[in-house]
């Protein structure tokens, strides 16, 4: 009997000499390359209202530029990329999100039908949004804050973290354009502290310059 679909098979319903008809379950095979990941969408109306798909033709409703990676349960991310071919255009009444699949190229095999996995998506914008180094947030009894440069001082200034992928913070509050966010030396700070605003590739104060550093008459 020839297997109508490329895959492995598990455990045998019937031995051999059993008596079988058309119907008869012999095995059952599973697909697993590539394979489908589903995974939901928990605040559908939000993301549709702030964030666009990048990519010619995409839309919420064809969701052809939302790229995806999988990650196990172990944070180990899967070499290969994956992308959206279905979004569900009802919201699940249970839960409040919206079904989502996605197809995940897995010729080598490492990923296996049933497995909890993480699904980290790339390809959706935010338009005009603030974003800052991860590095840059801080913590208080109030909340989150950044310092910002301020005639010459560090201000504390409260924002709102919309999302944060690990290395960057996207907000959706407390910044405007223009603002300027002190990096460096955060926990020495206080607010009100004067600070000194220097190019990236000029010496801390108090630092011999080098031998052969340029310098000028009226020094740098």
């Amino acid at each position: 009997v020839v297997a109508p679909i490329e895959g492995f098979a598990g455990q045998k319903e019937q031995n051999t000499g059993n008596l079988i008809t058309a119907g008869t379950l012999l095995t059952t095979i599973t697909k697993t390359n590539p394979l489908y990941a589903e995974f939901a969408f928990s605040n559908i109306e939000k993301l549709r209202a702030g964030y666009t798909i990048e990519g010619e033709g995409s839309s919420w409703a064809n969701p052809i530029g939302i790229k995806v990676r999988v990650r196990g349960e172990d944070g180990l991310e899967f070499p290969n990329e994956g992308r959206i071919d279905f979004v569900d255009a009802s919201i699940d009444r249970d839960t409040g999100s919206v079904k989502a699949r996605a197809i995940v190229p897995n010729s080598r095999e490492l990923l296996l039908p049933g497995q909890y996995v993480r699904i980290v998506l790339s390809g959706i914008v935010k338009k005009n949004a603030v974003r800052i180094p991860a590095e840059a947030l801080m913590q208080s009894p109030q909340g989150t804050f950044v310092y910002i440069y301020d005639n010459g001082k560090a201000m504390m200034q409260p924002v709102i973290v919309e999302n944060d992928d690990g290395r960057h913070i996207v907000l959706s509050g407390g910044l405007k354009e223009g603002d300027r966010v002190i990096l460096d030396h955060l926990t020495k700070l206080r607010p009100g502290t004067p600070v000194m605003v220097l190019p990236a590739n000029a010496p801390a104060p108090n630092t011999p310059a080098p031998s052969n550093a340029p310098t000028t008459q009226n020094g740098r």
